[in-house]
């Protein structure tokens, strides 16, 4: 199995059928996706979709003719998923809402105010999950052209 890079492209050559990689990082060493400045579409690829520079790039590595079709969906909606609701918050949400219903049943109007406006915030953070797994899918389905677009994907709850 290749190794994945988070791979720094600038957002006006991703039309391009060779766009230049500009920068990139083995995908387990977190980066911030600002890093390089405004403009930059961040995409998770294997190594197979990076051609290495050579004369004929101009000396930059720069995507090969099929990249948009190694960008593995799932995982850039899982990214995104990890930025607003990562897995120890959805371990708490679950905890949280098991220790509610324990303590006052499944009736969420018995609950106290603050509980219930926790399991709310949660929800609507749940809801966003569930966005993001739909888009996932249709995206699978139906591949779209700038998966690094906040365009693509649902909005993130407000905090």
């Amino acid at each position: 199995m290749s190794q994945n890079y988070q791979v720094f492209v600038r957002s006006i050559d991703i039309s391009l059928t060779n766009p230049v990689v500009m920068a990139m990082y083995p995908d387990t060493r977190p980066v911030d996706p600002t890093i390089h400045g405004q403009g930059m579409s961040v995409y998770t690829l294997p190594m197979e979709a990076i051609q290495q520079p050579s004369a004929a790039t101009g000396l930059m590595p720069v995507l090969v003719d099929n990249w948009q079709s190694m960008v593995p969906v799932a995982t850039m909606g899982a990214l995104r998923t990890e930025n607003t609701f990562p897995l120890s918050a959805q371990i708490e949400s679950l905890h949280q809402t098991i220790e509610g219903i324990l303590k006052y049943g499944t009736d969420l109007s018995r609950w106290p105010r603050e509980v219930r406006q926790n399991k709310a915030n949660f929800d609507e953070l749940w809801k966003y999950f569930d966005e993001i797994n739909e888009r996932v899918k249709a995206y699978v389905a139906s591949p779209t052209h700038d998966l690094s677009s906040d365009k693509a994907w649902p909005n993130p709850p407000s905090k």
